[in-house]
């Protein structure tokens, strides 16, 4: 009985010791929830759009671009794929 309070006193020290280390290595951060700003979306993005055309084929794209720090973008690129009729492609 005297051994399983010495591992049992071992492990809630090794336990506690732990969570203290876990708890003092984690970094706080103060994101901005619900405040974005056309800065924070600068970068490049990509844009998946699927549809049905007015002729009833399926067709799909693939748009590309980058947006500057105050929002437009003026470089977009697409590539489009009409499902079924073998054009275009990805």
């Amino acid at each position: 009985m005297k051994n399983n309070r010495k591992l049992f006193l071992r492990l809630g020290v090794s336990a506690a010791l732990g969570l203290v280390t876990a708890v003092a290595l984690v970094k706080y951060s103060s994101a901005s929830i619900a405040n974005v700003s056309k800065g924070d979306l600068s970068g490049n993005w990509q844009v998946t759009l699927y549809g049905t055309t007015g002729c009833g084929a399926a067709d799909a794209r693939l748009v590309t671009f980058t947006l500057n720090g105050s929002g437009p973008a003026t470089n977009a690129n697409s590539t489009a794929h009409t499902i079924g009729s073998g054009a275009g492609g990805f």
